[in-house]
């Protein structure tokens, strides 16, 4: 893989030009960060304070991984009698 596409930091296709932190409003390694909390039971208050944020924008990020949570699912075929 070309170095010039590892180094290039991850864009939305419907917004060409703009990186994936601006137009969610936190850094990466916050982001990550919530998602740590939010995966550990943290609420939005507790987690929002603990990272300097808004409550409002990691409400936002709890929404876009709920939704998007079809995405990261693992599809098992119907009718195979060793999966669940």
């Amino acid at each position: 893989m070309p170095e010039r596409i590892i180094e290039k930091p991850p864009s939305p296709d419907v917004l060409p030009g703009i990186v994936d932190e601006e137009a969610l409003g936190i850094p990466y390694e916050k982001l990550d960060l919530v998602l740590s909390a939010l995966e550990e039971g943290w609420d939005g208050k507790r987690t929002a304070e603990a990272l300097g944020l808004e409550e409002g924008d990691v409400e936002k990020v709890k929404l876009m991984s709920e939704r998007s949570e079809h995405m990261r699912r693992v599809l098992m075929p119907h009718g195979r009698e060793d999966g669940p």
